[in-house]
């Protein structure tokens, strides 16, 4: 007997028909989960089922069973480790999977750079980063060597302002500087301390005995 007659013989103890014998197909028959609607392919249940039922026992709800990225708030399902493929390939990267939404930008509104600054291409086809553009911008001047511009909340790409500068702050920017005098003698801190208003708060020098004691 051929491999086929011998097993059937031992299986079923009757080498059956010549030919091969093609279990009836029952993709007419429905999955028997309630309001699943699938076709069986086995054992009564459809594809889904069957192998639900394999890999936990259980065939579960006639619905998939849809898992969410569990990044608050992100509706997209679980690609890899809980996370799907835009958050999971985010924390590959810089070890955070971010904010809920793209750091992609729309066109003309700069790109997101791996240190998490906003750079923008200007008119003139210079590129700045977007927090010193902006506060140039509310300065009315370009900033010095020393004059860094400071993000409150600690977001980088977070470049929101709330209207004119105050205490040299709008919205999520601030004016920082690093300037300081090099002497620690008190005459070279009053004749500092004197610049910095003029450069900063000219109008607190409304006694003329400043502008002495500075020059």
């Amino acid at each position: 007997m051929c491999g086929m007659h011998r097993i059937r013989l031992q299986r079923d103890g009757d080498v059956g028909t010549p030919g091969r014998m093609r279990r009836p197909r029952n993709s007419n028959k429905a999955c028997e989960v309630p309001d699943c609607g699938g076709r069986a392919v086995a054992k009564g249940l459809c594809g889904m089922h069957w192998g639900r039922q394999q890999k936990t026992g259980e065939v579960g709800p006639a619905a998939p069973l849809r898992l969410t990225c569990w990044v608050e708030g992100c509706e997209s399902g679980t690609w890899t480790r809980g996370l799907c493929s835009m958050h999971y390939q985010r924390q590959l990267k810089t070890g955070d999977p971010g904010p809920l939404r793209r750091k992609k930008r729309r066109n003309g509104e700069g790109t997101v750079q791996p240190n998490g600054y906003v750079r923008l291409t200007l008119p003139d086809g210079r590129t700045m980063d977007e927090h010193r553009f902006v506060m140039e911008q509310l300065l009315g001047r370009e900033l010095k060597r020393h004059e860094t511009v400071h993000h409150v909340n600690g977001q980088r790409g977070d470049n929101r302002t709330d209207g004119p500068l105050r205490n040299f702050r709008s919205g999520n920017l601030e004016l920082w500087s690093s300037w300081q005098p090099a002497g620690q003698r008190v005459a070279d801190k009053i004749e500092f301390a004197v610049e910095l208003l003029r450069r900063y708060a000219p109008d607190l020098l409304a006694d003329p005995a400043l502008d002495r004691i500075a020059n």
